[in-house]
């Protein structure tokens, strides 16, 4: 008995952890629409992106900088939906496949292939606000509701 529940117990975790993936619309992208997968944030890259964000003199900067950071580690995919409900690469190389920040979402955003991935964030996502709610939204979803920092991660403080 105890070695089928183990079993179970198992299974049920690698089911819960295959659903982990959290799925963002980026806002004012309507043709295509553009969707983000993160993974969950672990509590070091919070506190990282909070120390960060403290020891900055322009603490504005250091919040959409710190957030932005935090959305480019936790990215799985990006990608755009025609309205078909299909996955379609974002890339100037279709063959390439589903993006992250990289270089091939970076050509298709019109900037340099080797910008930084902050930068491929910056640009998709238009404005600093929407960077923001984005990484509350995430930090909400990985399962820090009303945990002391998320203000000051949304930029709240």
């Amino acid at each position: 008995m105890a070695a089928s529940a183990i079993g179970m117990l198992v299974e049920r975790r690698k089911a819960i952890a295959a659903k982990q993936g959290i799925v963002y619309g980026v806002p004012e992208w309507d043709e295509p629409r553009v969707f983000v997968r993160f993974r969950p944030l672990a509590h070091h890259e919070l506190k990282a992106a909070q120390g960060r964000i403290e020891r900055a003199k322009d603490k504005a900067a250091a919040e959409v900088d710190a957030n932005a950071g935090l959305l480019v580690k936790a990215c799985v995919e990006v990608w755009g939906d025609y309205g078909d409900g299909e996955k379609t690469p974002l890339s100037p190389k279709p063959e390439d496949g589903l993006t992250k920040f990289d270089g091939n979402l970076a050509q298709a955003l019109g900037l340099p292939a080797e910008s930084l991935a902050s930068n491929v964030l910056k640009t998709l996502f238009m404005r600093e606000g929407d960077i923001l709610s984005c990484a509350q939204y995430l930090a909400t979803q990985s399962g820090y509701r009303e945990a002391e920092g998320d203000e000051e991660l949304a930029g709240e403080s």
